[in-house]
C-alpha cells in the first residue's frame, strides 16, 4: 500500500497524459467535478468505484485495471488516480497542518483549470471563513454545488478515505501561471532518469537495428536533431519521421506512435537521443559502437571457410584438365553454403567460378583459364586470411554485404548530366541516370534496373523509358528531370553515390541545368593526366572530359570496334572507344555525325562524359554523353590551341622508357602463362620442365627488379620440389605461394598499364612541344 501511495503522490498530470492522452485527463478532472467516487485501500491496491465502473489501481499505475470495454489507459482510471492523489495530498497537508492553516496546492494546471474562483471581496489567496454555526476548525462548507459532490458519503462497512477539502479552499490559479507541481513529482523525474540513462547502448543497438542506427548517426552528425522536451515523462519527436515517442517509468508503458508494443526501433531511439543530450554517449562512441557491433555466427563462418577451402584445393590439386563437369555444381554448392553462412562476397564470387566452369566445358570462346584461375586462388587465399581475422573492420571487408545500405544525407544540390541503358550478366537491364552534386563536387546516380529473365521466361521488354515518372516528386518525365536542378530533401544515398528512391526523400526545383556554370566547369577535366589514378579507374567513377581537338573516328571492321581521338591543351591524347552491338548501334552513329559535324564547321572543342578506362596501355574513354561548345564554357577562352603560345621551358621533358615497361609486362605476362599451364595440369602433376621454367623465370624476373615476383618464384618451386621426398605432400606451402604470385600478377599488370597509358600520355606531350618549338623556330 505504501508503494502505490507514494507512486500516486508522484504521478503528476504530466505523467497520466503520458499514461494516456490529455483528453483523458482533462475528462477524468470532469468526471470528478460531476461524480465523487468511493475508494477502498487494501494491501497491494486501491478499488475507486464510480457509477458505471469499477477501477483497481496498482503498481505501476500503467497496470491498472478498469471495469469498462475499454482496452487503453481509458478516463475512469485515470480519474481515480487523480482522485487518490488528491485524497492523500490532503492527507499530508493534515498532518503538517493540523490546524487547517493551509491547504496543499492543485497539482498540475490542469487541475487548476476546474479550480473555481474565489468569491468576490474576497482576498486572492485567503482560507475562506466556516458558515455560521460551523464548529472552529471543522472542514468548511463547499463553495458550490459542484465542489460539494467531491465530498462522498460513506459506504456502510467500508473504510473510506475522509473527503478532501473543497477546491474553494485552495489558492486562485492565474491561468498565465500554472501552479507548479509537488516536489514528489521531481523523485519520478529523477527515477526517469536515472532509468533512461542505464539502458545499455548494446540493447538499443538490437532493438533499433544496424541500418536505423547508421541513419541516426547520419542524421546527428548532418546537424538534423530530434526534439526532447523532459519531465514527467520525456517526450521525443523525429521530425524526419513525424514521430512521437513518450518515455515513462516503468519503461514497458511508453507509448510511441508506431503502436508498437515492448522496445520498438523509435522508443530505442529516443532513449539513445536522451542519452546524447544528457553527454552519457557521443556520437563518436555510437560510430564506433557500430564498427565494433559484430553480427556474424563465427561457427558457421568457420565451417563454411573451410568447406571452400578444402574444394578450391581439390580443384587446385587435380588440375583443370581432369576435372569433372561435377565442379560447376561444386562452386554452386559452396556458393549457397557461403551464403548461409552470411559471406555474400564470397557466395558471389564462388557463383561466378561456377558460370566461368560452365564456358569451360561448353568449350566457350570467351572462357579465359587466368580469370578463374585468379579468381580461384584469390578465394582460397581470402577464405585463410578471414579465418585469421580478428577484427571487426577485416571481417566485414572480407565476408561483404547482402544489401548496400542506404544512409540519410544532408540535403542534396542536383543537376542532371546524363543517362545510359545497361545490361548485366546477372540478368539485369535498365536505365543509369547520372547526376552531379553542386556544393561537392560529386557524382551520384540512381539505377532503375529490372530482370529481364525469370527462369529462362522474359518478364519485362526493356522499352523507353524517357517519358516514364520521375522520381522523388519531381512531377516531370525523366527525360526533363536530367535538364533540371533540384534539391533532394532528406535523400539516403549508399556509400558508392546511388540514390535511393525513398518515400522521405521530398525534391524542390530551382531552375533548368546550366552547364556553364563555375561548380560545373570545375569537374571538367582538360589535363589527361589527372584520369591515371588507378583507384578511380577501378571504381570506373564518371568524369567530364575536355577536348580542344577530335580527329574524325573510324570503325575497325575486325575488332568491331569504334573509335575516335581526342586531345587536351598539351597534346595529350585518349581514345573515345565504343564497341559494336545491336544496344550500342545509336551511339556509334552519333560519334560519327560528331565527327563529321565537327570537321565541316572547323569546330574543335568537346566536352564528353564518361567512364575511363585502361586497355593495352592506352587511355580510353567509354561515352555516355557528349557536349558541344554551346552547351558549356571551355576553361579560359582566351588560352590558345597547343602550339601558338607554349612557353618554352628551360628543361626539356625526358623521354619515358617504354621499351622497359614492355619488358616488365612480359615478364609479368610470362610468369602469369606458366601459372596457367600449372593451373591446366595441377598440383599432383608438375612436371620437371615446369620446375625448369619456374627457375628461369626467377632469375629473369629477379634482373628486372621484379624481387617479390623472384621471391615467390623460388618458394613455388621450393615445395614442388619437396614434393618429391615427401609420402604425404602438404598443399599448403605451394598454394600459399600460388596465391601471392596470383595477387602481385594482377596488381603488377595494373602497374604496368597506368605506366604505359602515362608514358603515352607524355610522350604526346613531348611531340607536341617539339612541333611548337619548331614553329617558333621558323617564325
Amino acid at each position: 500500500m505504501e508503494e502505490l501511495k507514494k507512486l500516486l503522490l508522484q504521478a503528476d498530470d504530466e505523467y497520466l497524459t503520458g499514461l494516456s492522452n490529455r483528453g483523458s485527463v482533462k475528462r477524468g478532472y470532469k468526471d470528478l467535478e460531476q461524480e465523487t467516487p468511493e475508494a477502498v485501500w487494501s494491501e497491494e491496491e486501491a478499488q475507486v468505484t464510480w457509477k458505471e465502473a469499477s477501477c483497481r489501481i496498482r503498481v505501476p499505475l500503467g497496470s491498472s485495471t478498469c471495469s469498462c470495454p475499454s482496452r487503453s489507459m481509458c478516463r475512469h482510471r485515470i480519474g481515480a488516480m487523480v482522485f487518490l492523489r488528491r485524497e492523500l495530498e490532503k492527507e499530508g497537508g493534515e498532518r503538517e497542518n493540523p490546524q487547517g492553516e493551509a491547504v496543499p496546492e492543485p497539482a498540475s494546471a490542469v487541475a487548476a483549470e476546474f479550480v473555481p474562483k474565489p468569491a468576490s471581496g474576497a482576498a486572492a489567496g485567503s482560507v475562506p471563513e466556516p458558515a455560521s454555526g460551523a464548529a472552529a476548525g471543522s472542514a468548511p462548507e463547499p463553495a458550490s454545488a459542484a465542489v460539494a459532490e467531491f465530498v462522498p458519503e460513506p459506504a456502510s462497512g467500508a473504510a473510506v478515505v475522509s473527503a478532501p477539502e473543497p477546491a474553494s479552499a485552495a489558492p486562485a490559479a492565474s491561468a498565465s501561471q500554472p501552479a507548479a507541481p509537488p516536489p514528489s513529482a521531481s523523485v519520478l523525474r529523477s527515477a526517469l532518469e536515472q532509468e533512461l540513462l542505464a539502458f545499455p547502448l548494446a540493447k538499443l543497438r538490437q532493438a533499433a537495428g544496424t541500418r536505423a542506427c547508421q541513419t541516426f548517426s547520419a542524421r546527428i552528425e548532418s546537424g538534423e536533431l530530434p526534439q526532447i522536451q523532459a519531465g514527467s515523462i520525456v517526450t521525443v519527436r523525429f521530425p524526419w519521421e513525424n514521430t512521437v515517442v513518450k518515455l515513462l517509468s516503468p519503461m514497458e508503458y511508453s507509448t510511441c506512435t508506431c503502436h508498437k508494443k515492448g522496445l520498438c526501433p523509435h522508443k530505442a531511439l529516443a532513449i539513445l537521443a536522451y542519452q546524447m543530450e544528457k553527454g552519457a554517449i557521443s556520437l563518436e562512441q555510437l560510430k564506433a559502437a557500430e564498427e565494433s557491433q559484430e553480427s556474424w555466427d563465427r561457427e558457421a563462418i568457420s565451417q563454411a571457410l573451410v568447406s571452400v577451402r578444402e574444394g578450391i584445393r581439390l580443384q587446385l590439386l587435380t588440375g583443370l584438365s581432369r576435372l569433372s563437369p561435377d565442379a560447376e555444381e561444386t562452386m554452386e554448392r559452396l556458393a549457397i553454403i557461403c551464403h548461409g553462412a552470411g559471406l555474400p562476397a564470397f557466395s558471389g564470387r564462388l557463383r561466378s567460378s561456377a558460370f566461368e566452369y560452365r564456358q569451360y566445358f561448353a568449350r566457350s570462346a570467351a572462357f579465359d583459364e587466368k580469370d578463374l584461375m585468379t579468381r580461384l586462388l584469390s578465394l582460397y587465399q581470402d577464405a585463410c586470411r578471414l579465418e585469421e581475422a580478428k577484427k571487426p573492420e577485416g571481417i566485414r571487408y572480407l565476408a561483404g554485404t547482402f544489401r548496400d545500405t542506404y544512409q540519410s544525407m544532408p540535403r542534396l544540390h542536383l543537376t542532371g548530366v546524363a543517362a545510359a541503358p545497361f545490361k548485366s550478366k546477372s540478368g539485369y537491364e535498365g536505365e543509369r541516370y547520372y547526376f552531379l552534386e553542386m556544393d561537392q563536387g560529386r557524382w551520384y546516380t540512381w539505377v532503375d534496373a529490372r530482370p529481364s529473365f525469370y527462369e529462362g521466361v522474359r518478364r519485362r521488354p526493356p522499352g523507353k523509358n524517357e517519358h516514364a515518372e520521375a522520381p522523388w516528386g519531381l512531377n516531370c518525365s525523366r527525360e526533363r528531370m536530367m535538364e533540371l536542378e533540384f534539391f533532394l530533401i532528406h535523400p539516403k544515398a549508399a556509400a558508392d553515390g546511388r540514390l535511393s528512391v525513398s518515400k522521405e526523400t521530398k525534391s524542390e526545383i530551382v531552375g533548368s541545368r546550366n552547364l556553364c556554370r563555375e561548380e560545373v566547369q570545375r569537374m571538367v577535366v582538360w589535363d589527361y593526366r589527372k584520369l591515371l589514378d588507378g583507384e578511380k579507374l577501378k571504381g570506373r567513377e564518371p568524369v567530364l572530359v575536355g577536348a580542344i581537338r577530335c580527329k574524325k573516328g573510324s570503325f575497325d571492321t575486325v575488332r568491331q570496334r569504334f573509335s575516335m581521338e581526342i586531345a587536351d591543351w598539351e597534346g595529350r591524347t585518349l581514345q573515345v572507344a565504343v564497341n559494336y552491338s545491336p544496344d550500342e548501334k545509336n551511339t556509334i552513329r552519333a560519334l560519327e555525325q560528331l565527327g563529321e559535324r565537327l570537321e565541316s564547321r572547323g569546330e574543335t572543342a568537346v566536352c564528353f562524359f564518361g567512364i575511363p578506362y585502361l586497355e593495352e596501355g592506352r587511355l580510353c574513354l567509354y561515352p555516355v554523353e557528349y557536349f558541344e561548345r554551346k552547351s558549356f564554357t571551355a576553361r579560359g577562352e582566351n588560352i590558345a590551341v597547343p602550339g601558338t603560345d607554349i612557353a618554352a621551358s628551360g628543361e626539356a621533358l625526358a623521354a619515358p622508357d617504354i621499351p622497359a615497361i614492355r619488358r616488365a609486362e612480359q615478364c609479368l605476362r610470362d610468369i602469369q602463362g606458366l601459372l596457367g599451364d600449372l593451373f591446366q595440369s595441377g598440383l599432383n602433376s608438375v612436371q620437371a620442365e615446369l620446375l625448369a621454367q619456374l627457375a628461369s623465370l626467377e632469375e629473369e624476373a629477379e634482373g628486372l627488379g621484379l624481387y617479390l615476383a623472384a621471391a615467390e618464384l623460388g618458394n613455388l618451386k621450393q615445395a614442388m620440389e619437396a614434393k618429391r621426398h615427401q609420402t604425404r605432400f602438404d598443399p599448403e606451402p605451394a598454394l600459399a605461394s600460388w596465391a601471392g604470385l596470383a595477387e602481385y600478377l594482377r596488381l603488377g599488370l595494373e602497374k604496368t598499364q597506368l605506366d604505359l597509358a602515362a608514358a603515352r600520355l607524355q610522350k604526346a606531350e613531348i611531340d607536341c612541344e617539339e612541333q611548337a618549338a619548331g614553329s617558333r623556330t621558323k617564325l
